[in-house]
């Protein structure tokens, strides 16, 4: 009951629901973010056909189909559309656009054929649209967040299991002992890690 009415009067405070807000809209960013910057468009007619090329994009990722010729002879941008919706931002981060290369300033001059084109945070110097890097970045940044509490929760909850079976007496470590241990895991993972990447690089 105390823990709940700690919980109310955190909700309480403005600062810490300013906080909620953030990270609420942190993990939107993070879950959305290939609807909201994407140069693939979100809905698409052709030839009578209607194409959703954001959600397809999944499941070509995972294996499950392949995108016609005529998508990959010719850039989204450059089909004779009979409807189309375009995300907000219709850039993706690892679009270049090579009209704007070389660090273009948000309230600069942009070679840009509309408005809905522009690219509201700028260009980094090799073209790509800072606003879209930022959105896919927070799905990264996320991530490796939620990596990095759940492996803290998994230890945590072991060592003190360990500490709350064996008590204060029957389980000791020396700290030169605890620091050689971190550092072999630590040493051991890297090893596996390097491994994994090389296998992947490596011709079959």
């Amino acid at each position: 009951m105390n823990r709940f009415a700690s919980l109310l009067f955190l909700r309480k405070k403005r600062a810490t629901r300013w906080a909620l807000y953030y990270l609420y809209a942190f993990f939107f960013l993070a879950i959305a973010g290939d609807f909201l910057a994407n140069e693939k468009p979100l809905y698409c007619k052709l030839e009578g056909k209607r194409y959703f090329p954001v959600v397809q994009q999944y499941a070509i990722d995972l294996g499950w189909g392949h995108w016609e010729a005529r998508f990959l002879q010719q850039g989204w941008k450059d089909q004779s559309y009979e409807q189309v919706v375009f995300p907000l931002i219709p850039y993706s981060a690892r679009t270049i656009d090579r009209s704007n290369l070389g660090a273009k300033s948000p309230f600069g001059p942009q070679r840009v054929k509309s408005n809905w084109g522009w690219h509201w945070l700028g260009t980094d110097m090799a073209g790509h649209d800072v606003a879209a890097g930022l959105i896919h970045g927070s799905r990264v940044a996320f991530m490796i967040g939620l990596i990095g509490m759940l492996v803290a929760t998994l230890l945590g909850i072991f060592f003190g299991g360990l500490a709350g079976f064996f008590g204060d007496t029957r389980y000791r470590l020396p700290v030169g002992n605890a620091i050689a241990y971190s550092l072999a895991i630590a040493l051991s993972g890297y090893l596996v890690w390097a491994f994994c990447l090389r296998m992947e690089g490596s011709p079959i």
